[in-house]
């Protein structure tokens, strides 16, 4: 699938306990194409003490506690928002309306970027990151993994 040897489990108790022993019995890895988008030195693929710093600050940011007691009222307004913008066209891919509306929120939340007073053009730049990220990294024009590589995250 990725051109190495790997394991996909989609039950969430598996998934779970791969987590909790994650530095003790299991060590992350991520694809080759991820880490030529993202390079080797990078919070995402610390290890160690950094590493549960860095989760634990992500976790108070958008933790179940902090989902419910201050994002929710974000996800109501965007999600209102959004099916309001749909009244006027014929039909609407709903993951991708979807992922827009999880981008809007967090931006929000991360950088106070309004995504709903802006042309979408970072929507767009994120988008293509996320889908080049697993990607199979083939630098050819048109593939998701090339797109990614195009996007100018400055």
């Amino acid at each position: 699938m990725v051109g190495q040897d790997l394991i996909v489990c989609l039950d969430p108790e598996v998934n779970s306990f791969v987590f909790q022993q994650e530095e003790r019995l299991f060590q992350c890895w991520y694809p080759d194409s991820f880490m030529r988008i993202i390079g080797a030195d990078n919070i995402i693929t610390t290890l160690g003490s950094s590493h549960k710093y860095i989760r634990n600050l992500i976790l108070r940011l958008f933790g179940p506690e902090n989902l419910r007691r201050a994002m929710l009222q974000d996800v109501h307004r965007t999600a209102q928002a959004s099916l309001l913008s749909w009244l006027d066209r014929p039909s609407i891919e709903l993951k991708d309306a979807v992922s827009s509306m999880i981008f809007s929120v967090t931006a929000k939340k991360l950088i106070s970027y309004d995504s709903l007073a802006s042309d979408g053009k970072m929507w767009k730049q994120y988008d293509a990151f996320i889908r080049g990220l697993l990607a199979f990294p083939i630098g050819i024009p048109g593939t998701a993994f090339y797109k990614c590589m195009q996007v100018n995250i400055y």
